[in-house]
């Protein structure tokens, strides 16, 4: 169908022990992030203010009220049974084509 391509050509890394990635990556790199301040927090000691407060005990479930029930809906399920006449009959069906 074509041209046979040619493999691209992948640079070989070099194999002499004197060029360190590691080395090289915190010469020219950006310099570390500062301290998180938890990590301040705790190089400090016990510097730090009061404890937070334990979590709120769990509401009883006998206190709850029961939730109030909803709303009977008079005039969705059962319409009025005079504006039912009021509704014309559907008009005849066509005669099928045979």
């Amino acid at each position: 169908f074509g041209k046979a391509v040619p493999p691209p050509v992948v640079p070989s890394w070099p194999a002499s022990p004197e060029v360190d990635i590691i080395n090289t990556l915190g010469i020219d790199g950006p310099p570390p992030p500062p301290p998180m301040e938890a990590e301040a927090e705790q190089d400090h000691g016990q510097e730090t203010g009061p404890p937070p407060p334990p979590p709120p005990p769990p509401l009883d479930c006998t206190n709850i009220p029961p939730p109030p029930p909803p709303p009977m809906p008079s005039s969705v399920n059962t319409p009025d049974p005079s504006s039912l006449m009021n509704i014309p009959p559907p008009p005849p069906a066509p005669p099928l084509e045979t």
